[in-house]
């Protein structure tokens, strides 16, 4: 059984007229969902806790690929301006 629900949701610090309509439905188990007028299933606390922590894993992984393409293109240069020297030519 699924009952559904207009529920007008505000968050603190939001003035009237700010609020969004959410809908909410509720099963026989006892689980309360949200969902926005679009049909979008708002996450619970811990949903949403979890996607931050798998997109910082992400964002960071990202940071350490960028680390490593820099250092060796950073290695890569060095050993160009080395040979340039080796040749008799500045490299600056």
């Amino acid at each position: 059984m699924t009952v559904w629900v207009d529920a007008q949701v505000g968050q603190a610090g939001m003035e009237e007229g700010q609020r969004e309509t959410l809908l909410l439905y509720h099963y026989i188990f006892g689980t309360t969902r949200y969902f926005t007028p679009e049909g979008d299933r708002v996450p619970t606390p811990e949903e949403a806790a979890q996607q931050a922590q798998v997109q910082a894993q992400q964002a960071q992984a990202q940071a350490q690929q960028a680390q490593s393409q820099l250092e060796q293109e950073r290695q890569r240069a060095e050993r160009l301006a080395e040979r340039l020297r080796s040749l008799g030519i500045d490299p600056e």
